[in-house]
C-alpha cells in the first residue's frame, strides 16, 4: 500500500468548519422553536376555535388547516435570519464538498492501487518565486524519483480549449448563473505552474527532482475535448494505468521513498498561512 504522508486537506478542514457552523445554526433554530412552541400551541388553538370550527361543516378539515398554519407561523418567529444563514452556508459548502469528494477519490485510488514504493502527499502549499503561496492538490513521488503534480477537478460537463483558459459547458448548477457556458482558469496551466514552483522550491534546498504536471477529472460526467499537451488530462479511472506507465519500480525501499516525501513535506507552508489567501494562476 502507498505511503500516505499527508492526508488532511484544506477543503476537508473548510468543510468540517462549515459543517460545525451549520450544526450550531440549526441548534439555535431548534432552541428558538422550543421557546416558541408553547405560544404557538396556544395561538393555534385560539384561532382554530375562532375560525376553524365554525366553518367545519362547510369545509371539512378546515380547522386542521387553520391550526397547522397558525402553529407553524408562530413556531418560526425569530428563525428567519438564522435560516437565511443556513441557506448561505449550504451554498458555500456545496462546491467545497464536491472538491473534497474529488480529492478523496484520487487519494483512495493512489493509496489502494500502488505499492509502498510510492508516496502520496495531499494539499501542499508552497511559496512561489514571487513571494506568494500556491496550493497543490496531490503530489505522488514515484519509484524513479519523478514527482507527479496532480490537479484534481470534480465538475461535470464538456471542456474545450480557450484563449483565456478552458471553455466549460456545465451539466449541473455548479455555477449559479444563467449562462450555459463559462470560461474557467486552465487546470493544465495551474498544474504546470505548480510543478515549476515545486521544482523551484526543491532547487533552493539543493534537491533536484523532475516534477511532471497532470490534471485528473474525477466526475464520470465530464469530457475534455482538447489536447494532451503541454499537460496530460485524464479521467480518474485512467490514473493508475497512467502512473504505472511512467516507469518501473526500482530498488528504492519504502524508507528511502518516505525520506524523499519528507523532504517535500518540509516545504509545506499550510500551517503557516492558515487564514491567508492562496494564489493560483
Amino acid at each position: 500500500m502507498t505511503i500516505l504522508l499527508k492526508k488532511e486537506t484544506t477543503l476537508g478542514t473548510q468543510g468540517k468548519a462549515i459543517t460545525y457552523e451549520l450544526k450550531k445554526l440549526r441548534e439555535k433554530v431548534g432552541e428558538i422553536q422550543a421557546q416558541n412552541r408553547p405560544t404557538a400551541y396556544k395561538r393555534a388553538i385560539i384561532w382554530t376555535l375562532l375560525l376553524g370550527l365554525p366553518l367545519f361543516f362547510l369545509f371539512p378539515f378546515f380547522h386542521l388547516i387553520v391550526w397547522f398554519f397558525i402553529y407553524n407561523r408562530n413556531l418560526k418567529k425569530g428563525t428567519i435570519e438564522y435560516k437565511k444563514m443556513i441557506k448561505s452556508k449550504m451554498q458555500e459548502l456545496e462546491p467545497i464538498r464536491k472538491g473534497f469528494n474529488g480529492e478523496t477519490q484520487v487519494t483512495n485510488i493512489l493509496v489502494n492501487g500502488l505499492s509502498d514504493q510510492y508516496v502520496v502527499l495531499n494539499d501542499i502549499s508552497i511559496e512561489t518565486n514571487k513571494g506568494s503561496f500556491t496550493q497543490i492538490d496531490h503530489l505522488l513521488v514515484c519509484p524513479d524519483r519523478k514527482i507527479l503534480c496532480i490537479e484534481t477537478k470534480n465538475i461535470k460537463g464538456k471542456f474545450y480549449p480557450h484563449k483565456n483558459g478552458w471553455l466549460w459547458y456545465p451539466t449541473d448548477n455548479y455555477v449559479n448563473t444563467g449562462n450555459k457556458q463559462h470560461v474557467i482558469n486552465s487546470p493544465q496551466q495551474q498544474s504546470i505552474y505548480h510543478a515549476r514552483q515545486l521544482e523551484y522550491n526543491l532547487k533552493k534546498i539543493g534537491t533536484k527532482l523532475e516534477v511532471e504536471p497532470i490534471v485528473v477529472l474525477t466526475s464520470p460526467e465530464v469530457q475534455w475535448q482538447g489536447n494532451q499537451t503541454p499537460c496530460p488530462v485524464i479521467n480518474a479511472e485512467q490514473l493508475l494505468t497512467y502512473v504505472k506507465s511512467k516507469g518501473q519500480e526500482t530498488n528504492f525501499n519504502s524508507k528511502e521513498m518516505k525520506r524523499i516525501g519528507e523532504v517535500i513535506l518540509s516545504l509545506d507552508k499550510t500551517e503557516l498561512i492558515k487564514g491567508s489567501s492562496i494564489i493560483n494562476v
